[in-house]
């Protein structure tokens, strides 16, 4: 992973645009550029210097993860010693992401008379995020991997009798056994009425024969996210759900088969969207078809009516329909592809089928 491309990259991006020094604030940006993991951070990029401001707690970890980076020890406030070093490159326009920066924040470090020089920027380098290059795309396949593998245990222990929280513990439990630094975000289990919330917390819900269970982890590794839902039956599925879980297995796949690049992420969501119209269902389906994936689990462009970006090859993007009915229960599948020109590779492989699987 070549990050000194990244940074020339950044800085040719910042000469076209006008000003010589960006501040880098968001968490995500920060490792992208430099590596850097620590929780309190900035960085700070001109033409010719490159400076990763934390305190000393991170002196001996900046060093072994951004040993090209001169490290700046901020015995005050992380903001103020922020407004303390952007002195240093007056009187030049200083770009900061406004998107992460708090109003109290902007306010300390545009004292004493910064203000005048800071210029607001969004997503410069979250653009740079959105093709991913062969690291990256390895990272997130190991990542994936991790999934797949907790998937499957969950497999084996689902069962009438067994709560949401205990399914969920042994998902975190076998993620991180397999490998992963951390979970991509929490744990999603959805049983009976509860897979009728999308984001459904796990819980003390005990899965009732007949149940419908979403299932929905990622894994995350060396700072890259997967994401992937599955959703099978406790038991004997009714004709509703056996109904459902097929729209929706019909509406990925039509989804997956249009995928490219060059398509747009509103013309992709529609594809899926009307079959699960079609099948009376559409007012059930109400987020978007998917996200991008990268360091971040949710990332632009995104698949979903109000998005009108082309999808580039070298996307890593989720495919994500639902069904979520009220008082019974929700259906999701979900996979994570990485996008081509001709099509894309489905990175997530927990087998599902167009008939819902019963446990």
């Amino acid at each position: 992973m070549n990050r000194k491309i990244r940074v020339e990259k950044l800085r040719g991006i910042m000469n076209i645009s006008g000003y010589r020094t960006i501040l880098i604030t968001s968490p995500a940006n920060i490792f992208y550029l430099s590596g850097f993991t620590g929780s309190s951070g900035a960085l700070i990029i001109s033409n010719d210097e490159q400076l990763l401001l934390s305190d000393f707690r991170y002196k001996t970890q900046a060093n072994q993860e951004s040993a090209d980076w001169e490290f700046i020890n901020v015995s005050t406030s992380l903001l103020t010693g922020i407004n303390e070093k952007l002195k240093k490159f007056l009187p030049c326009k200083i770009a900061f992401e406004a998107e992460h920066i708090s109003y109290s924040g902007y306010n300390t470090i545009s004292d004493d008379g910064l203000y005048k020089y800071l210029i607001p920027t969004n997503s410069i380098v979250e653009k740079m995020r959105i093709v991913k290059d062969e690291s990256e795309i390895e990272l997130i396949r190991k990542a994936a991997e991790i999934t797949d593998l907790a998937c499957k245990r969950i497999f084996e222990i689902i069962r009438t009798g067994i709560t949401e929280r205990e399914i969920a513990i042994e998902a975190e439990y076998t993620m991180r056994k397999a490998g992963a630094s951390e979970l991509a975000f929490d744990v999603i289990i959805g049983a009976g009425e509860n897979g009728a919330k999308p984001h459904s917390e796990p819980g003390d819900y005990i899965l009732k024969h007949g149940d419908l269970v979403v299932i929905d982890m990622g894994a995350k590794y060396n700072g890259y996210c997967a994401d992937m839902t599955r959703t099978i039956c406790v038991g004997d599925s009714d004709d509703i759900s056996k109904k459902i879980y097929n729209v929706c297995y019909q509406a990925q796949i039509a989804a997956l088969d249009f995928l490219k690049a060059g398509e747009k992420g509103c013309d992709i969501d529609v594809i899926a969207r009307e079959i699960i119209i079609k099948a009376g269902y559409g007012d059930l389906f109400g987020h978007g078809l998917g996200h991008s994936v990268g360091i971040e689990i949710h990332e632009n462009p995104r698949l979903s009516k109000t998005c009108s970006d082309i999808i580039p090859a070298g996307t890593v993007i989720t495919v994500e329909p639902g069904i979520y009915i009220p008082g019974k229960g929700g259906v999701r599948i979900e996979d994570m592809v990485l996008v081509t020109e001709s099509g894309c590779e489905i990175i997530t492989s927990v087998e599902k089928s167009n008939i819902l699987q019963c446990i």
